[in-house]
């Protein structure tokens, strides 16, 4: 009976799993609450009642991107990697300055849309094997790997 009540309770705790727990504890809450009738098979339903899906064992110790000095609502910077490489590197006055590959990193402060509409991330930090470049510029946000997302949504300011 208690151990009913605590996967009642741990409904509760688990938002993303509250369709399998709800129906889970209102089997066992209704099974238990009839008066002279066998509760054993409730509580064993009950305790098949997994909880792996919960854990984090899909979810990687060390992130694709990471950001970092959240101000006013935004980041200041977030350093990700380059994807579907080659990428050039662009200067403001338009000259391609270095050829960054998979798996250099860059450092990226903010974004804006070129004159086509595409958007373009202002880098700042180029990270290409052991060494280090401060050359600034832009990247192809379709080159750099924010996991999917837009730089507006982790959110980076737009420039």
């Amino acid at each position: 009976m208690k151990k009913v009540r605590y996967l009642a309770g741990l409904a509760g705790l688990a938002p993303a799993a509250a369709g399998v727990m709800t129906g889970t504890a209102a089997h066992a809450s209704l099974a238990a609450g009839s008066p002279g009738h066998d509760t054993s098979a409730a509580v064993k339903a009950a305790k098949t009642v997994s909880l792996h899906h919960l854990t984090a064992t899909a979810v990687s110790a060390d992130p694709v991107f990471s950001c970092f000095n959240p101000k006013s609502g935004y980041y200041g910077h977030c350093n990700a990697p380059i994807i579907h490489g080659p990428a050039e590197l662009v200067s403001g006055l338009g000259a391609s300055v270095l050829t960054l590959h998979n798996g250099n990193r860059v450092e990226v402060t903010c974004w804006y849309r070129d004159n086509r509409g595409l958007i373009q991330d202002h880098v700042v930090r180029e990270h290409v094997g052991s060494k280090y470049y401060y050359i600034i510029g832009h990247v192809s946000d379709y080159n750099v790997n924010f996991s999917g997302l837009y730089p507006y949504s982790l959110p980076l300011r737009h420039c």
